[in-house]
């Protein structure tokens, strides 16, 4: 690893900046709760092969070797320091860290496992068939990542959003998840029936604080939690001039 020393405005002792400069493949995708891969139909060449998402990590400690710091190889988000340095800086009082353990046995049953792996295929297959489409309505941005928010009424208890750059300089926003499987019950399905665009001709420099995603977002969490507006909806009867009648808490 390196230290770089760095000069911090307002602060006059020195502080510096850890570069765990070698990552190592040490995630266990056996023992982790969920494990998933950047896939060729993914459309990121350079990504693929590594992982697009890991949660509940558990490292195999013997590829670890003597290393005290280092970085998981595919998944850099992680930086896993040994127990020795972990009391370390406990003792130093070390503020803004926060430790999980990774390894010892996995915190969840092999019955919850392959439950997840199910979860994890319909997931894949969903998200693959949603986006093939989202691509025929311009160039999807892989670059602007709308943080998910996790829970609520949608189907999968995951709320995302995409942003897609049309012509004429047009930005459409879409819901990405209201087509989600019902996760409680573990077996494909289209859930609500819909998603839900909105397309502006306005500069979106910060598409997550603009005001036609807070839109979509209140629309699609009031037709996640009202099946009445979800049928008028899908049945195209619903009035969308009344929506501050219908859906008084989006005002």
């Amino acid at each position: 690893m390196q230290l770089l020393p760095v000069d911090v405005d307002g602060q006059f002792e020195p502080y510096c900046i850890l570069v765990a400069t070698q990552p190592i493949r040490c995630i266990d995708d056996n023992t982790s709760e969920e494990v998933r891969y950047w896939k060729p139909e993914d459309g990121r060449p350079e990504k693929v092969g590594k992982y697009r998402g890991v949660s509940g990590m558990r490292i195999d400690p013997t590829k670890v070797g003597g290393a005290k710091v280092s970085r998981t190889w595919g998944w850099t988000i992680a930086l896993i320091v040994s127990e020795n340095i972990k009391n370390a800086l406990e003792r130093a009082h070390v503020t803004g860290a926060r430790f999980e353990e990774v390894t010892g046995p996995s915190a969840i049953s092999q019955e919850e496992r392959e439950r997840n792996r199910k979860l994890l295929a319909l997931r894949g297959q969903t998200d693959a068939a949603r986006e093939a489409f989202w691509r025929t309505l311009g160039k999807l941005d892989e670059e602007v990542i709308i943080p998910i928010v996790v829970g609520g009424g949608w189907p999968a208890r995951r709320q995302v959003w995409r942003v897609i750059h049309r012509a004429e300089a047009r930005t459409l926003l879409v819901t990405d998840g209201l087509l989600d499987f019902f996760v409680d019950r573990v077996e494909p399905s289209v859930s609500f029936g819909l998603e839900l665009a909105l397309e502006t001709n306005e500069p979106l420099t910060d598409a997550e604080r603009s005001w036609p995603l807070l839109l979509l977002e209140r629309v699609g969490n009031e037709l996640a939690e009202h099946e009445g507006v979800r049928e008028k909806v899908k049945a195209g009867s619903f009035p969308w001039r009344s929506l501050a009648r219908a859906c008084p808490s989006l005002f």
